[in-house]
């Protein structure tokens, strides 16, 4: 007997069909043409693929040492599904079929042409088991985006905008995490602030969409967040004189002691202090995004809060009022300083005050950075303020110091 054509179907790589061999058959290709997976076949057909018996050829790579790890095993279950390494051409899982169809030779009495046939069906869990190549951990997006495939109701359109923005809540799935973010669509046009609507939204849990007004307005198809954050807490001290111009104050513990001690270098200044020094948040010149606060020696009339309001919330450039910013003499100090400008273009750094720290800072006082725990802060090249990229910025690039805002004398300090 002799074979006369292989039949293979879901076999490795190989082309579904009929593969005719003659009486003496050489197989010629380059490495990886598929020489050693056709005998495969031909021997998983002649064995019925006993473990014993069946001894699959190795590839070349396989057999040289170190090669071997990039490599599958090869086993019925992997050809079936074409095992390429850690990829598979059918990762769903697949029926392979193997069939040979057999003639009698010449003068060969009593036989009869036959076709032997396997039959193959293969799980690709069970595969990657058997070759050693378990499945790889999806990561945090790929989680999320699949997700967000499954169960998010919406436009293709969406799904894609809104996969771009992964959301991670500690102890729950991505799945559920994407069915309660659907629940947003319902609370579009509610007057919540944006952890409120967290709070709703993430089992009570606020700080869920702290910056992720992209996601939000990725999923209502919105320019702009409908839902503010939580205004900024703006603490005003108005002085007894006219109002000569405004000074931000970047520490609380200055700004206590300015706003109790009637200095004569602060005179005619409304001082200005935010928890966490946030007034350089756009935010802050928008009546929803902030709150204003008198102190309780400030003159507390409706014509002095209207005046107020109406500075800060007033549209571009403040003509003919002064603004200006004073902190810590370090590089955080000078970058609040840069941020505040973009909401107050005409703000300076405030010399009667930096020019009390530079003093310190050029007769060799001042700090190191881990000695405060500031190592972390990163050199500002610019701020927008001529005195301070003049001279400010030069003083601490050559000290390697820094100057705390508490240490100044209020008292001292002269306009």
């Amino acid at each position: 007997m002799k074979v006369d054509k292989l039949v293979l179907v879901n076999w490795g790589q190989m082309a579904p069909g009929d593969y005719p061999l003659g009486q003496m058959t050489l197989l010629l290709g380059e490495t990886g043409a598929g020489k050693s997976t056709l005998l495969d076949a031909l021997q998983a057909l002649m064995t019925g693929y006993h473990k014993s018996l069946a001894v699959f050829n190795p590839a070349q790579d396989e057999v040289n040492q170190g090669a071997a790890r990039s490599k599958t095993k090869r086993t019925m279950e992997s050809y079936i599904v074409g095992a390429e390494g850690s990829k598979f051409s059918r990762p769903a899982g697949a029926q392979g079929y193997l069939a040979a169809v057999f003639h009698p030779d010449p003068g060969e009495v009593g036989a009869r042409p036959f076709t032997a046939v396997s039959v193959s069906i293969v799980d690709v869990l069970a595969v990657r088991t058997a070759v050693g190549r378990p499945l790889r951990a999806l990561s945090s997006l790929e989680r999320w985006r699949q997700a967000v495939s499954d169960h998010l109701d919406a436009p293709d359109d969406v799904r894609i905008r809104v996969s771009d923005y992964p959301l991670d809540v500690a102890g729950h799935a991505p799945e559920d995490i994407v069915r309660r973010l659907a629940q947003l669509r319902g609370l579009g046009d509610s007057p919540l602030l944006l952890r409120e609507v967290s709070s709703r939204l993430f089992w009570g849990m606020s700080k869920v969409l702290d910056g992720k007004q992209d996601l939000v307005c990725a999923l209502l198809q919105a320019e702009e967040c409908p839902f503010p954050e939580s205004p900024i807490q703006l603490l005003a001290h108005l002085p007894v004189q006219a109002v000569r111009g405004y000074l931000f104050i970047e520490n609380q513990a200055t700004f206590e002691r300015a706003c109790r001690g009637g200095f004569e270098g602060l005179q005619g200044l409304v001082l200005l202090y935010s928890a966490g020094f946030k007034a350089s948040a756009a935010r802050l010149r928008r009546p929803e995004g902030s709150s204003l606060y008198l102190s309780d020696a400030s003159p507390n009339t409706r014509e002095v809060r209207a005046a107020l309001r109406a500075w800060l919330y007033r549209d571009g450039p403040l003509e003919h009022t002064p603004v200006a910013f004073w902190g810590d003499l370090d590089w955080s100090g000078m970058q609040i300083l840069a941020s505040l400008r973009m909401s107050f273009p005409e703000a300076v750094a405030w010399e009667p005050g930096y020019r009390a720290l530079l003093n310190v800072l050029e007769e060799g006082g001042g700090h190191l950075p881990a000695a405060a725990d500031k190592t972390g802060q990163r050199v500002v090249a610019s701020t927008g303020c001529s005195f301070a990229d003049a001279t400010l910025l030069p003083a601490l690039a050559r000290a390697g110091r820094f100057v705390d805002q508490e240490w100044a004398d209020l008292a001292s300090l002269r306009v």
